[in-house]
């Protein structure tokens, strides 16, 4: 190792910035940015080419999917807030 490379706890400045090693140990070092679903993916898909495709050739396919899709990304985003607020 370098001589001038400054050491945390014996690890260099970027093995901490690499990693997301915070100097304040113990702390959650996931933090959730995002805001929560707010019920636009619908939209959202509607406008994507592929998901507009499905649903004029198999719409009652589409309407599953897109059901489960938006369940999907519910229960992710809750799983990701439980580990912002509980710790990972």
């Amino acid at each position: 190792m370098k001589k001038n490379m400054q050491t945390i706890d014996g690890n260099t400045a970027a093995t901490h910035v690499a990693y997301g090693m915070s100097k304040d140990v113990g702390k959650n070092p996931f933090i959730l940015d995002s805001k929560a679903p707010d019920g636009s993916l619908q939209e959202f898909l509607s406008g994507e080419n592929r998901f507009a495709a499905l649903e004029k050739s198999f719409p009652e396919e589409s309407r599953r999917l897109r059901s489960k899709i938006e369940k999907e990304a519910q229960e992710r985003y809750q799983a990701l807030k439980k580990m912002a607020d509980d710790g990972v």
